[in-house]
């Protein structure tokens, strides 16, 4: 979730927040929940996870207890433009389904029929005796979606990236990567042995420059996200392809949130920018648009059987279930045959957008589904996420260390499957919450 070189998102992350045992046995207040701080009794010795937990654990106990804590919610259902918390229906603004496949009859039908035929599970990896047709026929329809020679799977998108680019680099070879990369980028390098050099932003000049700074013999891999996860904000691809064919440097685009939403039909980055078949490597996952649950990797031929010799999380991995293969492959043979689907996202996120601007908010992020609403303070995105769920519409903060300390927000994301009703009575909710936010935005002292 998100992207930084720090570790993934937890409540206690951010300096400040964490409890202070003083041995006192007393309530202390910490960042805005108080916590019963306890020194272990006298002589008890604590395991290493014992140690390692019990802060944190103590943190979050106190964060539920008083019912500031709005992640992990049972929704008890579908992943639907509508949720069920508690009874209640919601509208849902944080789901990645965003074509609306999911529960799509065709899908389904699909899912099920392999699930019938080939059973629950492959059974093995894919070099032993994991491999089946459907494993192969997705991977030709995941090949012509990316607009590459080939395509090869795995059990997750963070699975694709940590084993692809661990195949492909080593601690000899430069990755210059765009800091805003996915978390499971930086996670690539960590275990390539690689300290990835981050670049600013989309800033294409910082990139030139530190290519020509490379040593004529380095490897060089340049690593970005074709749409970024946390503001929806778009990768100049162009230049950034441009820039890497006059260093000689390979180039690594992480696609998740933009196969089937971004470019003419939902072909992804590549493809939006006219350079379909151009990109070395492109990422990308079945659990978003794909209404399934995996990821993959395309670029040539060659590339590709390299990777499937190499690549660990395929090696040594059992192969993707039937059931989710036949499932992306229909929502991928859906997505090629459908090219109005992204359209209908498209215009979703516009609806969206247009209200909210109307209401004082920002909305950035166009064209793609992910609307990002700045907050300030991690506190203050709790309240707002809360009392959006109070109003009927579910939308999550995001904070420290997936954004910048002191700059939480809340990630909208909108799919194909909302109907103009739900947009309309989201945009409602967002205008009893605008004195809120207006009010935690001043607090942090941020001019939108």
């Amino acid at each position: 979730m998100g992207h930084g070189n720090r570790r993934p998102w937890s409540l206690a992350a951010a300096p400040g927040r964490r409890i202070q045992a003083d041995g006192s046995g007393k309530h202390k207040r910490v960042g805005h929940f108080r916590h019963p701080v306890r020194a272990a009794a006298e002589g008890q010795k604590l395991s290493f996870l014992e140690k390692r937990i019990r802060v944190f654990n103590r943190y979050l106990a106190a964060g539920k207890a008083q019912g500031l804590y709005c992640f992990m919610r049972d929704f008890g259902g579908s992943a639907g433009p509508r949720v069920t918390v508690a009874g209640r229906e919601l509208v849902m603004l944080a789901s990645n389904n965003y074509l609306g496949l999911t529960t799509r009859p065709e899908v389904l039908e699909a899912a099920a029929a392999a699930l019938k035929r080939y059973g629950t599970g492959a059974g093995s990896v894919r070099m032993i005796g994991g491999t089946m047709d459907l494993h192969l026929r997705l991977e030709e329809r995941l090949a012509a979606l990316a607009g590459a020679e080939a395509a090869i799977t795995f059990t997750s998108g963070y699975a694709s990236n940590i084993s692809v680019v661990s195949a492909l680099v080593s601690g000899r070879d430069a990755v210059l990567m765009d800091r805003r990369a996915h978390a499971s980028l930086y996670d690539a390098c960590g275990l390539a042995g690689v300290k990835p050099e981050l670049f600013a932003h989309n800033d294409i000049e910082d990139l030139r420059a530190r290519l020509a700074a490379l040593p004529a013999d380095k490897g060089r891999l340049v690593i970005v996200d074709g749409v970024y996860s946390v503001d929806g904000d778009i990768a100049p691809l162009d230049l950034i392809k441009r820039a890497c064919d006059e260093a000689g440097a390979a180039l690594l685009v992480d696609e998740a949130h933009a196969t089937g939403v971004l470019g003419p039909g939902g072909r992804g980055t590549p493809a939006h920018f006219g350079l379909e078949g151009r990109v070395d490597l492109v990422m990308g996952t079945l659990s978003k648009a794909l209404a399934s649950s995996g990821g993959f990797a395309a670029g040539s031929r060659d590339l590709v059987d390299y990777l499937r010799h190499h690549a660990r999380a395929f090696l040594f991995s059992t192969a993707l279930t039937p059931p989710d293969c036949a499932a992306a492959l229909t929502a991928a043979e859906i997505l090629l045959r459908e090219p109005e689907l992204p359209e209908a996202l498209r215009a979703n996120s516009a609806r969206l957008r247009a209200g909210l601007r109307s209401l004082g908010y920002p909305a950035t992020g166009d064209p793609t589904p992910i609307v990002p609403l700045l907050i300030g303070a991690d506190f203050d995105a709790y309240r707002v996420a809360l009392r959006l769920q109070e109003l009927g519409v579910y939308a999550t903060p995001f904070i420290f260390p997936a954004v910048e300390k002191g700059r939480a927000r809340l990630r909208l994301s909108v799919t194909a499957a909302h109907s103009p009703a739900d947009i309309d009575r989201a945009l409602d909710a967002f205008a009893a919450v605008r004195p809120l936010v207006k009010e935690s935005l001043e607090r942090a002292g941020i001019n939108t």
